[in-house]
């Protein structure tokens, strides 16, 4: 059992210092697109760490398959071609315990992968979108003059207010002219803000204690009506469309009859099984001849990867558009490439007498 021990010891440690650099660069990137916003005024200072700390998990789920191939394949270029598989199998390494280490070991972090993609990133994006709203609802009322008439929407609302509360964020003395329908309403309210009703994601006005006035034109008697609370829809709707909507709901409650929800699904699923058979690729394409090169088997190793996830890609765009395809999924690309593995695992190591 020391020669498994020592090539997933060997495999461990490439795949985590791969692993923190490819999440720093990519954490690095992201961290400075919101110091850009930040600069812009979209977003405040003081959330920019825990937006960081918040896309972990989505970056993490991204590298993590690429660190475990790319480690593989430096482990087993190495372990070939400077003949230290050849020594180790002569000490009693049999190919079915390698592979079945191998195999439990990724089986594992695949797992965990899986249950990252399916529970704790939806999460975290939710959390994003949820500060991101917040902080975009503070620069929209940031935006808003005091004693001038604001247009709102399409232009077809217009908004006067005495002062304004950014800590709520709140409006104080509001009165609106509304002529989105076909008699013009005049509102007067104490305070107004807005909020995003959770289930529609639609975004309204909230007023309190006021009047409203509603006529009809070229007539001079108006309708008086006093309220406690009222709401205006506003004319357009919140951030999320239905596919961002659907990324940031947890797997059990993804609605399946849903085309952007299905195609959800499917990612998530093509993640983990992406790991599992880039593995696979790994382990026939990482075999090396004697006496080559450390990494001569890095470049067309990772040309395999980037056509595999550049595929993925295509075919989540594909599904975007073709609603129809959804219970089909990302299978036939995972099978191609499980031929792909299976052709490179017995050249290497079942090769032909």
């Amino acid at each position: 059992m020391i020669a498994p021990q020592y090539i997933l010891k060997e495999i461990s440690i490439v795949a985590i210092g791969i692993f923190v650099v490819l999440l720093a660069i990519s954490l690095g990137g992201r961290f400075t697109g919101y110091l850009d916003e930040a600069a812009q005024g979209r977003i405040g200072a003081d959330v920019l760490i825990q937006l960081v700390w918040l896309r972990v998990p989505d970056f993490a789920s991204l590298v993590l398959p690429l660190s475990i191939y790319l480690a593989l394949l430096v482990v087993m270029n190495r372990l070939t071609s400077e003949q230290e598989m050849s020594v180790l199998s002569l000490g009693g390494l049999s190919m079915s315990r390698f592979m079945i280490s191998i195999g439990v070991f990724v089986l594992l972090l695949s797992v965990g992968l899986a249950w990252v993609v399916h529970f704790h990133a939806p999460a975290a994006r939710a959390q994003v979108a949820e500060i991101m709203f917040e902080e975009k609802v503070v620069d929209e009322f940031a935006q808003l003059q005091p004693r001038v008439f604001n247009e709102l929407g399409d232009r077809r609302r217009i908004l006067f207010f005495d002062h304004r509360d950014i800590r709520e964020p709140q409006l104080h003395g509001v009165q609106i002219v509304d002529v989105t329908v076909d008699n013009p309403i005049w509102i007067e309210a104490e305070t107004a803000k807005i909020y995003e009703h959770e289930s529609s994601a639609l975004r309204y006005f909230s007023l309190a204690h006021g009047t409203i006035l509603q006529g009809t034109p070229g007539e001079t008697r108006l309708v008086k009506t006093e309220f406690g609370e009222a709401s205006i829809k506003l004319d357009y709707q919140s951030r999320l469309d239905t596919g961002i909507q659907a990324s940031l709901k947890p797997t059990h409650r993804l609605d399946i009859s849903d085309p952007a929800a299905m195609t959800e699904l499917q990612w998530r699923i093509a993640i983990p099984v992406l790991c599992l058979v880039s593995t696979l690729c790994a382990l026939g394409i990482g075999y090396a001849k004697p006496r080559t090169s450390r990494f001569s088997r890095l470049f067309p190793g990772l040309a395999v990867f980037v056509s595999y996830y550049l595929i993925l890609l295509f075919g989540r765009n594909l599904l975007d558009q073709n609603p129809d395809l959804g219970l089909i999924g990302f299978w036939p690309v995972h099978f191609v490439f499980v031929g792909i593995a299976v052709f490179y695992l017995r050249r290497a190591w079942w090769p032909a007498p």
